[in-house]
């Protein structure tokens, strides 16, 4: 009976039992199948949007003080907006890409659209085997191949740093690379040759499996229960501390102190108020909540659900002890962590913003 009596328990376990019961059904029919072949589509300056060109512009920048130059944008033509943009450096085996990632989904009427950008530098050897070495902050849904060492820097924003840490692992590695591609043509053939190359290995594992007409693949149950495992992690994305701690200290700290100093403040408020004193100090608690979850959307923008649920539920708990409260502040204040995450996302937007499209998978990057 407590478990019913707390109700932001049972709201979180009931959530959490949805996504278990039909989270694969729900995958199967919203995750499209991925092609053996790619189309791939240049995508001239002229037609990027100001937002697209203010963002490569940064990275033109950046990547231009270590002597790497842009020399192909394009994307997967009718299959992801994704766009990607690749780097050469005329004196390094390695070829630097920027690829940018814009995601909609609609989960029981609940929208959410996230932007992200992965930049990776890589060096293909003449063994085949690859080195890659990215910032990519998902975690994979995909196997990693034997043929690629890949390393994960998802911290790591400046390209100088990025690059430093690939140069010091392919001098490491001392394998003989080839060189780099730095023009269209060649470019469209190894990101072709990665990605059969890359779904072969999938297949063989089970992750993938050919439809009826061979030329899509499916993604199968282990890909499936991947995803929802690491959408049940919260620690699958990787914060910076700069904006991990803030969350953690007013999540935990503004309902901790509304609970503390509520009584307080509402003897003191109570005289010029015609509500009842438990009325107002209900009130009191839900507006802490409800703060707590905007800085929490604000500050980690993703998996608010379940850092909300950890800061405003748990370690309040720890806090201040455990008590079944019928009143669901924290799946209020998990609710408006949601909306302000969401509108945050949004106003950074630089692909397609409002077009509803169906999510892609984190693992299909351009390095495969």
């Amino acid at each position: 009976m407590a478990l019913f009596a707390d109700t932001d328990l049972f709201v979180f376990l009931a959530t959490v039992a949805q996504i278990l019961i039909l989270g694969p059904m729900q995958l199967r029919r919203n995750l499209r199948p991925l092609p053996r072949s790619f189309a791939v589509e240049s995508v001239p300056d002229e037609s990027l949007t100001e937002g697209q060109r203010k963002y490569f512009k940064d990275y033109d920048e950046k990547l231009a003080r270590l002597n790497y130059w842009p020399v192909y944008t394009y994307r997967a033509s009718g299959f992801s907006p994704n766009l990607l943009r690749s780097y050469a450096n005329p004196m390094e085996p390695v070829r630097c890409v920027l690829m940018i990632v814009e995601v909609s989904t609609n989960v029981n009427g609940l929208k959410s659209t996230a932007h992200s950008s992965t930049l990776e530098f890589f060096s293909y050897f003449t063994d085949e085997t690859v080195l890659v070495t990215r910032n990519m902050k998902l975690k994979s849904v995909f196997e990693e191949p034997p043929y690629r060492i890949t390393q994960e820097c998802p911290r790591v924003t400046d390209p100088a740093e990025l690059r430093r840490r690939h140069m010091s692992k392919l001098q490491e590695l001392n394998r003989v690379a080839k060189p780099a591609a730095s023009d269209p043509a060649a470019i469209n053939k190894e990101f072709q040759y990665g990605h059969e190359r890359f779904c072969g290995y999938q297949v063989q594992r089970g992750n993938l499996k050919p439809d009826s007409s061979a030329n899509w693949l499916q993604m199968t149950g282990k890909v499936h229960w991947r995803g929802i495992m690491n959408f049940l992690n919260p620690f699958v994305q990787r914060f910076a501390f700069s904006r991990f701690i803030p969350a953690a200290l007013l999540g935990i700290a503004i309902p901790a102190l509304a609970s503390l100093f509520g009584a307080s403040a509402v003897a003191r408020l109570a005289p010029s108020f015609t509500m009842r004193p438990d009325a107002l100090q209900n009130l009191i608690a839900l507006a802490s909540y409800m703060i707590a979850g905007a800085a929490i959307g604000f500050c980690l923008e993703k998996n608010s659900f379940l850092w909300s649920f950890i800061f405003t539920y748990l370690a309040v708990g720890v806090v201040l002890g455990f008590h079944p409260n019928p009143l669901p502040y924290g799946t209020i204040g998990a609710l408006v962590a949601h909306v302000v995450a969401q509108r945050a996302r949004s106003s950074r937007l630089i692909l397609q913003p409002n077009v509803v499209r169906k999510p892609a998978v984190a693992g299909a990057t351009a390095g495969k």
